[in-house]
């Protein structure tokens, strides 16, 4: 069974409204840059290899006032819950976005798992989220071209990873976001990376019959939608079983389960 570690990697700021569509425009909100590091005892998986360091974060992400620290940069995270990043076999990516993709070299002995639509887009977005994706466009050094040799593509289609983790099509937020079903001693466990960014996006608002509140930041608000229900269904419909993509909350616990 696995074991599931968030990794704290960092702060950033943000307008309300980037994390729950529509609610809080203009109130600025602080959170966390979040990975994942998970073990069954024998194998090393990463989820996600959250921003860069500071200098590249700040020098093209300064819209978020992006922090990390020395102790945040993904390889000291890792080691803080007992595992090197030589020693990472797999990283499976959510989605590219630069948060969430912005360390995938560093991993140098790890095959990289990402959904084919999200590569695919990521080469050659729509000129809108360039920054989003540090797309080739931009003559930065694209990390995850960096890896291509040994990343690997699969549909977005329900399959499963390794024994234990299986990936669902979550898009909405990217075209190619996937989440991650873990299997674990208390149940099934989703890392939905940016598919839902906290958890007031499950929560709705049921006041007006909204199940859902989606992020402020999608290509396909549908989508979305469609993505939170079959989370929240892969959960068992259990809210604390879901782990979003920048949730300070989830840090309540050391691992998952708990």
């Amino acid at each position: 069974m696995w074991q599931i570690y968030p990794l704290d990697v960092g702060e950033l700021e943000y307008d309300r409204s980037e994390a729950i569509i529509r609610r809080g425009m203009g109130q600025k909100a602080k959170e966390k840059f979040v990975a994942w590091y998970l073990t069954d005892g024998k194998q090393k998986v990463l989820v996600d290899t959250g921003p860069p360091d500071e200098e590249r974060s700040r020098k093209w992400h300064m819209y978020t006032n992006p922090r990390i620290s020395e102790a945040q940069r993904i390889e000291n995270a890792v080691a803080a819950k007992g595992g090197k990043a030589e020693d990472i076999e797999l990283v499976i990516m959510t989605h590219l976005h630069w948060d969430h993709a912005g360390n995938m070299p560093l991993f140098k002995n790890a095959q990289f798992v990402v959904s084919k639509e999200e590569l695919k887009y990521a080469i050659d977005p729509c000129p809108i989220h360039y920054v989003a994706f540090e797309a080739p466009q931009l003559g930065i050094g694209t990390p995850f071209l960096q890896v291509l040799p040994r990343t690997r593509t699969i549909e977005m289609a329900e399959q499963e990873i390794l024994p234990g983790i299986t990936a669902i099509p979550t898009p909405g937020h990217t075209v190619g976001s996937i989440s991650l079903v873990v299997t674990t001693t208390d149940g099934p466990y989703v890392i939905t990376g940016d598919a839902v960014a906290c958890y007031e996006n499950l929560e709705g608002e049921p006041a007006r019959g909204l199940k859902y509140l989606p992020t402020g930041i999608y290509t396909d608000v549908i989508a979305m939608w469609n993505s939170m229900a079959l989370i929240d269904a892969k959960a068992l419909f259990k809210k604390d079983h879901v782990l979003p993509g920048h949730d300070s909350k989830v840090f309540k616990h050391a691992h998952y389960p708990f």
